[in-house]
């Protein structure tokens, strides 16, 4: 089978022209699914904490939660918690009697 010149050519602008089709069919596609998930990411709530994990934070902390709560709260130490002052071994030893001879000496204990 021959074929012509011009009827090669009117093939080729004819394939062409279903090609360009096709593409901007594609391009319109993907911009509407683009679209359609960047308004659907805008109406996503916040990540809600699972209530589970919550529970057990609260359990640990001893409450204070509010129940529908989406953070869970940070650990907040009271002042003045860890401030205690911690007596000397000698200290100790005179209160209660021992170590608190020359046998005893700041080396040893600690």
């Amino acid at each position: 089978m021959s074929i012509e010149f011009n009827q090669l050519r009117e093939l080729l602008q004819q394939q062409q022209k279903q090609f360009e089709e096709a593409q901007l069919k594609l391009i319109e596609s993907l911009t509407q699914r683009l679209h359609i998930q960047a308004a659907a990411a805008s109406t996503v709530r916040p990540l809600q904490v699972n209530p589970r994990l919550r529970s057990y934070v609260n359990k640990l902390r001893g409450g204070g939660v509010r129940r529908n709560s989406t953070q869970i709260p940070l650990y907040h130490p009271q002042s003045g918690a860890a401030s205690a002052k911690k007596p000397t071994p000698h200290k100790i030893g005179q209160e209660f009697e021992t170590l608190a001879g020359p046998a005893s000496s700041p080396d040893l204990i600690g």
